[in-house]
């Protein structure tokens, strides 16, 4: 199970998972004649999926709406950018669900009775309130979504690590819902996942509960298959620190880095009795490894990867293999070859393999009826000196792996807090000094940052340098984590 991503579900049936892989052609978003984008700056998540965004309002003439805590540098052509309060994206979309409804806009038959019962919020001025986006411009949003004819609604990574995600989905799923979305007839909708290829990665069953038609079919490939469940990241960190695993293996993945409770992670890892990382760079979990290996990375290697549409794309090597490093999947065969077990005989057997068990692989139906959406309460700031904070991708950086790259280091060299104008100029502090930036769970010192596109108090600061490690400023547990940010006074 993918250790530092959280774009795999834990439940097949989830409305997470299935809006993950619904029906979807990343062309036809060219032909749309509105977009809504929420909680996702494309621009840096998913860059063809951005052009292909412009391409319709600039092209095509559709109106773009995009819906984020702070403003995004894809959003620069919107028609409308929504910035909503942090960790209210289910009030936001409950009220673009409910101004369909209220207008008289939904499909006919469809079942909006149901929705004060369903919805929390479950009115348009309960939902503006909360997210902090007025009644006229949910309503104005809304009217020009249900009178399209080919909607197009978009979900980001904020979506994906938010703890309430599924909730989110749910209400994303009601919006799709009251909109009549049909793909292939009317629209389409997904939320995207970020990391590569990870649309393969569940097609393929590397999750803990896949659904059931693939595990007959991996059962036939493999003639056998674990009668209980798998365990997701954190329930094979928690077995590790009470000595129920004892060994693990980690993938091109960096959990001490990105884990938001990295902390814990690292306690999970000292307790097993023996740890192989493979990487194409020392990461500091790699630091951690009793073994670590020299990983290739995809320019390396011929293969394939399934794509945002479902789709298998081949790939060819663009380079020779960096010394000793191996592809991951042949860096696993022969440590099985070495314990009397071969994973596979050879590549077209492999690739064989791969293309049953995809086909096996259903996308999901888009819903066409309300389900239940209700937001939890976020808890209150814990005073006036706390500040919302966001973690992610700086714009030039994707990951760590990019952090290595001399040319993009140029724009990103180091870690960093950025926050508004009217929040520095309260804080007495200038682009270029050093802040301290602290709550229970950390604490670094990162130069400030001053960037028009943040308004009032939320802040943000990049994930992808080893030594900040800002993901820790998030619990994972919180709907919206808070920092306090004290000026270093040089002297």
């Amino acid at each position: 199970y993918r250790a530092d991503y959280p774009g795999l579900t834990v439940e097949s049936e989830s409305a997470y998972s299935r809006c993950l892989n619904h029906d979807f052609v990343i062309s036809e978003i060219g032909r749309s004649d509105i977009i809504l984008v929420v909680g996702s700056d494309l621009i840096s998540e998913h860059p063809n999926v951005h052009l292909w965004t412009r391409k319709a309002v600039y092209e095509n003439g559709a109106k773009l709406y995009t819906a984020n805590p702070f403003e995004t540098k894809s959003g620069d052509c919107s028609f409308d950018e929504l910035i909503y309060s942090p960790g209210s994206e289910v009030a936001l979309l409950n009220g673009l669900t409910l101004g369909i409804l209220d207008q008289g806009l939904a499909p006919k038959g469809f079942n909006s009775a149901d929705s004060s019962g369903l919805l929390e919020p479950n009115t348009i001025d309960a939902c503006a309130k909360k997210c902090g986006v007025s009644v006229e411009r949910l309503e104005s949003c809304a009217r020009d979504l249900a009178e399209a004819k080919t909607p197009c609604l978009i979900g980001g990574e904020i979506i994906s690590t938010s703890v309430e995600r599924e909730t989110i989905s749910r209400a994303l799923s009601n919006l799709s819902a009251a909109l009549g979305i049909k793909p292939g007839k009317k629209g389409q909708s997904l939320i995207l996942p970020k990391a590569a290829n990870s649309k393969g990665a569940e097609a393929l069953g590397l999750t803990p509960d896949p659904p059931e038609a693939l595990r007959k079919e991996l059962t036939k490939i493999l003639n056998r298959y674990p009668e209980l469940k798998g365990l997701t990241a954190s329930q094979m960190y928690d077995s590790a620190r009470v000595g129920e695993l004892s060994g693990m293996v980690l993938i091109g993945s960096n959990p001490v880095q990105f884990s938001p409770d990295s902390k814990s992670v690292e306690k999970a890892l000292k307790s097993l009795d023996f740890l192989l990382v493979a990487d194409l760079f020392m990461t500091p979990t790699a630091e951690m490894a009793d073994v670590a290996l020299p990983l290739s990375s995809f320019a390396e290697y011929d293969g394939a990867f399934v794509n945002l549409e479902g789709r298998q794309q081949d790939f060819s090597a663009g380079m020779k293999p960096v010394g000793e490093s191996l592809p991951g999947f042949e860096a696993l065969n022969k440590i099985a070859e070495k314990l009397g077990c071969s994973l596979y005989s050879d590549s077209a057997t492999l690739n064989q393999e791969i293309e049953k068990t995809l086909d096996s692989f259903d996308s999901a139906p888009n819903k066409q009826n309300l389900i239940e959406a209700k937001a939890k309460e976020t808890a209150p700031t814990p005073g006036e000196e706390w500040y919302p904070i966001y973690v992610g991708d700086a714009l030039h950086h994707f990951g760590s792996w990019t952090t290595h790259c001399e040319s993009l280091r140029a724009f990103d060299p180091e870690a960093y807090l950025e926050v508004s104008p009217r929040l520095a100029s309260s804080l007495g502090i200038e682009s270029g000094e050093l802040v301290r930036v602290s709550n229970d769970n950390k604490r670094v010192n990162l130069k400030l940052k001053i960037s028009e596109r943040l308004k009032g108090n939320v802040v943000f600061a990049p994930n992808n340098f080893d030594l900040s490690r800002v993901d820790r400023f998030t619990s994972g547990i919180d709907k919206v984590s808070y920092v306090r940010i004290e000026k270093i006074n040089e002297s």
